[in-house]
This record gives structure tokens, sequence and C-alpha cells, in this order.
């Protein structure tokens, strides 16, 4: 007898593809759409004389070989032609939009009036000076809102054999003579005159010192006429400072002026009493208020105790060296930005009230010249003015001489390994005050 083949089905199976079936009911279509790609999805343009080719803007689209429908909501703002050019007409905001024909893509306009550079504003028209003499240069716009008031600067030298010029418009003397730096933004432009003048220069223009200091004061015809220049000197008060080629000597406490005087052209130094230099302009490079870290301005600090505690005028704030994992140690160092030159007669440091740490410095100090503050070492051309030894048992502030008087705009303190106070029971820095005393040049 032949057996048939029969295929059984259960009823279990039979339920599971009834359920697969129905299922299948609860998805939604998938559909395929033809999405415009635009290479913005918003833009600015202006209106108004001057606005120019900024009162349009020609978009790019893809694909390239098909037929989109370009259409603005507000055509009193902006229009578009149907290959994406769009053209602004008044102030205002307008929606492009970009459809194929099941998708779209829109892009935001947004058109502004367009204010014209009236005048740019220059803080020098002219400045004079020497061989590596420098000066900053800020333009300001007229009017603040001028559409263009925020594009750069373009500085230019006429010679960068007497001048040169960043692109911030820092001017430096590259050597003695005459020429123009010329600042402009787009049509607009300002000329800055850069020049130096015949005049006697002398090295020092103050001397703020005590009864018995004496101080060489040099002097020169700048630019140079390649002959020799004999200088008379005299003092408006031999009380006060007497003078013989060029040294000066204090005599007693008090103001006077020592006059050089070469032919036609002669110059002033000042005579006084030393005075504490003012703080509230210091800064320090790198200076981070939150951070423990070694920065490019000084080695370490912790928390609160931060290096600018030692300028408050407060010799119960005080700057620590950092006391955390990994604990600092020696050297410890800062420097310090005056932000002008001065004269130094005298340094000051204080310690932490009733704490040990130091018990000696290095001083340097180091002229307004061109610096690299990002290098602390060999970014300045620092000139060391002593080692000094300084009494870790006592909280009075305490007062040392600077040899030489020099002229200085940067300060640095450094604490090598010597100067740890044997016995110190750790390897951190503990400062309450650091000030100097001297004349501020010019003043």
């Amino acid at each position: 007898m032949k057996k048939s083949n029969i295929i059984k089905i259960s009823g279990c199976s039979i339920v599971f593809a009834l359920a697969f079936m129905l299922g299948c009911d609860k998805y939604s279509e998938f559909k395929i759409t033809e999405k415009p790609y635009v290479n913005k999805t918003s833009v600015v343009l202006l209106v108004g004389e001057g606005a120019g080719e900024r009162s349009r803007i020609q978009l790019v689209y893809s694909p390239f070989n098909r037929q989109y429908t370009w259409t603005s909501d507000v055509p009193e703002v902006a229009t578009t032609d149907q290959n994406g050019l769009i053209t602004a007409h008044s102030e205002g905001f307008a929606v492009i939009t970009v459809a194929s024909k099941n998708d779209f893509t829109t892009v935001n306009v947004q058109v502004k009036e367009f204010v014209a550079i009236t005048d740019l504003l220059l803080n020098k028209t002219e400045f004079t000076g020497y061989e590596g003499d420098r000066i900053q240069a800020v333009v300001t716009v007229e009017p603040a809102n001028a559409t263009d008031a925020d594009q750069p600067v373009q500085w230019i030298s006429s010679n960068e054999n007497v001048a040169v010029v960043s692109n911030t418009g820092l001017i430096t003397f590259v050597n003695d003579g005459d020429c123009n730096v010329i600042a402009s933004i787009g049509d607009f432009s300002k000329t800055i005159r850069v020049y130096s003048p015949t005049v006697l220069l002398l090295d020092k223009t103050v001397f703020p010192g005590s009864a018995d200091d004496q101080l060489q004061i040099s002097g020169t015809i700048r630019p140079s006429t390649g002959t020799s220049v004999v200088i008379q000197w005299t003092s408006s008060d031999e009380t006060v400072a007497t003078v013989s080629d060029g040294l000066i000597t204090i005599a007693n406490e008090g103001e006077c002026i020592v006059t050089a005087t070469a032919g036609e052209y002669s110059n002033t130094v000042k005579v006084c009493a030393p005075i504490k230099l003012p703080r509230n302009v210091w800064t320090v490079p790198g200076y981070v208020p939150n951070s423990n870290s070694q920065t490019i301005g000084y080695s370490s600090q912790h928390g609160g105790y931060t290096i600018m505690n030692m300028f408050d005028n407060n010799a119960a704030t005080f700057w620590h060296a950092n006391y955390s994992a990994p604990v600092s140690d020696y050297p410890h160092w800062f420097i310090v930005d005056m932000g002008e030159n001065a004269i130094i007669s005298h340094v000051m440091l204080q310690r932490r009230q009733t704490f040990v740490s130091v018990n000696g410095f290095y001083f340097y100090t180091c002229p307004d010249v061109s610096v690299n503050q990002n290098d602390p070492v060999d970014g300045y051309p620092w000139e060391l003015q002593g080692e000094y030894e300084f009494n870790p048992n006592i909280d009075a502030e305490q007062l040392f001489k600077v040899p030489n008087f020099p002229k200085a705009r940067y300060l640095k303190m450094y604490f090598d390994r010597n100067h740890r106070t044997p016995g110190s029971p750790n390897t951190y820095a503990q400062i309450g005050e650091f000030a100097v005393w001297g004349g501020i040049i010019g003043r």
C-alpha cells in the first residue's frame, strides 16, 4: 500500500503565523524621499549703501541635476531665484524653503542695515623714541556699531629698518630714524609718525636715593652725530646733591634737579627720596587664581594663599607654595610686571607671621624691553642685582638696598635650595609681603 506524504501543521504553528501577519499591520510604511542638501542652514545679509556684494549670496545645493522649488516666506525681506541666489531687500528675518516633490530643506535669513565706518581714532598720532623703545598703538572705530567694527586692523610700517609693528599694533624701534606706521580697516586708514628727534639722552632721569648715595649718569646725543659730546652738569641745590662729570652725590635728604647740557640740548635728573612703588597695577604673568600648579610667572601656590597676597599691604595674608601632594620643593620663585619702568633703590620682604621658611634670595631685574613671557628663564634679559640674606625669625618688614639703582619693569625673586632655613620643618616658601622702593620715571 502506497503512503502519501502528509504535512502536519500544529495548532501552535497556525497561531504563530497569524500573529506574525497581524503584527506587520502595526508598522508604518517606510517611505524614501528626496531631501535637498544646501550648503548653508542660516545666512546674514546686508542692505543699504555700502553693502555691495554682501546683499546677496549664492547657495550651493545637491543633487545638482534635480529641479527644486525655491520660495521665501517674507519676500519683502529677502527673495530667491530658482537657482539658489538669495537677495536682501530690507531689515528683518525670512525663511527660504528648498522643496523637492516629497521633501524640503529650510535656510534662515537675517538681513541687517549696513553701518559704514566713518573714522578711525588712534591713541597716538606720533611716537618718538630710539632703538629698543616700544609703544602699543590702539585703534577705535567710529561709530562703535559699524558693521565692520570687529574686523582686524591691518598694520604696516613704511620702513622696517626703523620700526616694526606687530599684528596687534605693538610698535618697536629697530634703529633710530623716521618712518610711518599705517593702521587700516577696509578703505579707512590712519598714520602714526614714528621718529627719533635729536635730544640729549640720559641713561637715568630719576635718582631716588639717600644721604651719601652716589649714581653715575651718562648721556649721549641721539640720533648719533658721530662726534664726541661734552656735557656740562649743574645742580639746582648743592645742599641736597652735587654733581661732577655726571657723578651725583646726595648730601642731604630733599629734592633737587641736576641738569645736563650739551650745546643746544639739555636734559635733567630728578633727585628725590625713594617712595614705595604702587602695587595696585602689578601683575604676575600667567596668574591663575584657582590653580596650585606652576605657571610662567611663579613656581606654585596653594588654594587661597595665592601669589597676589604678597601685594595687598596685609601681612596676615600670604603666598604659600603648594603643600599638597606632590609637595613643592626648592627652588621657589615669582615674577612681577610693574607695567612701566622705574628706578629701583630698595626691595622689601616680609615673612608669613610667626612661620619660618626662607633665609635669603636672589633679586633680578629686567627693563621695559621686548620679552617672551612664555619663557621665564630665557624670555627675559634678566640682570642679577645680588644675593641677599633674609632673617627668617622676625615678623617685621626687612628692607634691602639695591646697588646701582637699576632701571626695571620686570622683577624676579628666586629662592634657591641654599635659601632654605636650616632646620625648617618643610620645603615650601611662605612670604607675607613683597614691595620695592624707588622712583617712577617721568614723575
